[in-house]
């Protein structure tokens, strides 16, 4: 008797979901064939390819984008997990952007007064006392680790096995590094260090080796190059512990974290406070914009003018556009303004997704996880999640193997044919799901839902639990 082969199965669902989704979205495929000779990696911005092409959007409107084809997708990624309100920003508040932009939709080159009103709701939700503004995360990143070499007079960087701060070099270089670091100089590579991700010990290690010479500490609160893993309040203790016995600054990457679960940094979750925090993705409203947030006396040893020899994490001609300050402003009012509640309901609605579809995978014996499980008991998920699809042999679910080893995780469907497959059933996921904004409904959870209840039996035969 002939047995049943899960990969042949597989390799089936890859070919035929492949043509469907070529049948659905021809002028996408037509548009990407025409950009695809400009591009080395046949996409403006290699993150947003799909393999074979990705979908092409015409207009994005609540939660929802429109394709150039005509389908509309219900948008689980959200612009890069920028469009926290939905698209475009919803509110009476908000759509008061249009006249403004109207009147100073340039840069000009000198100050606005729109920038001290940011600055003031940042510093205000946050604690800290200043902030300098940037145009993107990788530039705040690498700006934030030069600010602390240049305070503490020290130049060597310890950040987290697995963590993304960017394409910058000090992001990049390392033992942690995904790829090697090609083009990263090896005095840089050789001079940073990195620790296993919610490895207590590991960190002490490493900050007894490498603590004395070391300017910087930078870690994310949640992993999100690794699918959005949880740092528990143990590990971020244990930073700041370290950090403080060896007078390193420890830098926290919020660009994805801040103001996504709360209004302000979500450090205040874990009990911790950065010397240096980064913000930006859930404050910009769509619009390039990041910043960096510290203590004045952090900045005065770095940035200030006043110095003798200062460095310019300041400068840049796009720095403190008056558009993207003006979204930046208005997305904080809002958030500020819906508070307590609107968090406490995206949250909950993604508590809700990720549990519905954590079922159906037990229930139906599916050999796949839905990360975005929270370590915090006051929190009841993190809103953004992937899916690994079979990852359960992996000998360490949370860490950074389990969400790139191709031994332990079926990437390539993760990636590609899972978005394939969503999109044919009304959702643009990223990583099998993605983000919970404030646009999303539980009627929107429940078409997510229902999209993973027609893949049941396809993914049960292709993924079977053992």
């Amino acid at each position: 008797m002939k047995t049943f082969d899960p990969q042949a199965y597989q390799r089936a669902f890859i070919q035929r979901t492949e043509a469907e989704y070529r049948d659905a979205f021809p002028v996408s495929e037509r548009s990407f064939n025409h950009g695809k000779p400009f591009f080395p990696n046949g996409t403006s911005q290699f993150g947003r390819f799909t393999d074979p092409f990705p979908v092409f959007a015409a207009d994005a409107r609540g939660a929802y984008i429109q394709t150039v084809d005509g389908p509309r997708l219900l948008d689980l990624w959200c612009g890069h997990f920028c469009m926290v309100l939905g698209h475009p920003l919803e509110s009476r508040e908000l759509t008061a952007q249009a006249s403004t932009f109207a009147r100073s939709p340039l840069q000009l080159g000198v100050p606005t007064e729109v920038e001290s009103k940011v600055a003031h709701l940042i510093t205000s939700a946050t604690g800290y006392d200043q902030v300098v503004f940037s145009t993107s995360g990788a530039l705040a990143s690498m700006h934030s680790l030069q600010i602390a070499m240049a305070t503490t007079k020290r130049s060597k960087v310890i950040r987290i096995d697995g963590g993304w701060h960017g394409v910058q070099p000090w992001g990049l270089a390392g033992s942690g590094s995904p790829s090697g670091s090609p083009g990263i100089p090896e005095e840089i590579n050789e001079s940073v260090y990195t620790i296993p991700f919610n490895d207590v010990e590991a960190a002490k290690e490493v900050f007894e080796r490498h603590g004395e010479t070391a300017a910087a500490c930078v870690a994310e609160l949640v992993l999100g190059n690794c699918g959005m893993v949880m740092a528990t309040r143990e590990f971020v203790t244990s930073l700041r512990e370290q950090c403080d016995r060896f007078g390193v600054l420890l830098v926290l990457d919020e660009l994805v974290t801040g103001f996504r679960v709360r209004y302000g940094a979500m450090q205040e979750l874990f009990g911790v406070r950065a010397d240096i925090a980064l913000f930006g993705k859930a404050i910009s409203g769509g619009m390039p914009f990041a910043c960096i947030a510290a203590d004045a006396n952090v900045f005065a040893g770095a940035v200030s003018r006043q110095l003798g020899s200062r460095f310019p994490a300041d400068a840049g001609t796009f720095t403190s556009h008056p558009a993207t300050l003006h979204s930046v402003h208005q997305t904080l009012k809002h958030l500020r303004l819906v508070g307590d509640t609107w968090y406490t309901s995206v949250v909950d609605n993604a508590a809700w997704l990720q549990s519905c579809i954590r079922a159906l995978f037990e229930f139906h014996g599916i050999d796949a996880e839905v990360t975005g499980a929270s370590a915090l008991s006051s929190l009841a998920a993190f809103p953004i999640a992937t899916v690994r699809f079979g990852s359960r042999a992996s000998p360490d679910r949370g860490c950074r193997v389990a969400h790139w080893d191709q031994e332990t995780t079926n990437i390539q469907f993760r990636v590609h044919t899972a978005r394939q497959a969503l999109a044919l059933r009304g959702v643009f996921a990223w990583q099998g799901l993605g983000v919970v904004s404030g646009a999303l409904s539980p009627a929107h959870v429940e078409t997510v839902v229902d999209a993973y209840r027609d893949l049941v039996p396809d993914l049960a035969s292709m993924f079977p639990a053992n």
